[in-house]
């Protein structure tokens, strides 16, 4: 009896532990397959989110090519923008000039008018002559209170009763006075004529001094030089004045020779 329970024993337990370790194999291999498939679950999600993120940085990148794009079209309206604006000032300001220089123009022309016409009444006023009236005496008194123009009315007057040398002098420091160096030179030159017939005002070259001088003013300095020289050094070689302004001619030709 027992050796017939050993011997089933002998016989069932291969059978049982092979069918013990095939129900383990089962399972492992069900556990592997199981595992397998949480693997793939996760690699797709993985996928997914790689996918999602390119997709994102390719819309990131897509956006910032827009911006830039959409600030380098910004950049160039704002350049033509300043362009235009400053374009239209620049056509404002030169329509502002071209107005200047026409009323400056405009101007010039009326100061023109309005001095001929007075020319015109002073030469109608030096027709009328009071006599006993010493315009020579009044020319010098409003000459030192800067009245030129009255000044040069009367010495125009005193010229007409009398042709002189020390009226035609006074007539050219009113005519400075105006900045009328031309009519300056002019009467100077007249009074110098005059001067020489009966010598009296220019001996020492007094009046050949104020002739330099006003050719100094119009920077005519080689005619200053040869006046100075010819006209009032000769007369009078200790005359300051005329040592002054000879020196001052000297250096401007000097300095134009260096230019």
């Amino acid at each position: 009896m027992r050796l017939k329970i050993l011997l089933i024993l002998l016989i069932c337990f291969p059978i049982i532990v092979f069918t013990l370790g095939d129900t383990d194999t089962k399972n492992n291999v069900d556990s592997i397959q199981d595992l397998q498939k949480k693997i793939d679950i996760i690699k797709n999600s993985i996928d997914e989110r790689e996918n999602k993120l390119k997709s994102n940085e390719e819309l990131v990148q897509k956006s910032i090519t827009f911006i830039s794009v959409a600030i380098a079209v910004i950049g160039v309206i704002v350049v033509l923008e300043g362009f235009i604006s400053f374009y239209k000032v620049y056509q404002i300001f030169k329509e502002y000039g071209k107005f200047e220089k026409d009323m400056e123009k405009h101007k010039k022309e009326q100061i023109k008018l309005v001095e001929n016409r007075f020319d015109e009444l002073k030469n109608n006023f030096l027709m009328f002559t009071v006599p006993g009236l010493d315009h020579l005496v009044i020319g010098n008194s409003e000459l030192e209170k800067g009245h030129h123009e009255i000044a040069e009315l009367h010495f125009r007057m005193e010229i007409i009763k009398k042709p002189q040398a020390n009226a035609l002098v006074g007539l050219a420091r009113a005519y400075q006075g105006m900045n009328k160096s031309d009519e300056a030179l002019k009467a100077l030159e007249q009074a110098i004529t005059l001067d020489k017939a009966e010598p009296k005002f220019n001996v020492w070259g007094q009046i050949s001094v104020l002739k330099a001088e006003t050719l100094i003013d119009i920077e005519r300095y080689q005619e200053a030089k040869d006046v100075l020289q010819d006209e009032v050094l000769k007369k009078n070689p200790d005359s300051r004045k005329a040592k002054t302004l000879l020196e001052l001619c000297n250096n401007k030709l000097t300095g134009r020779k260096e230019k």
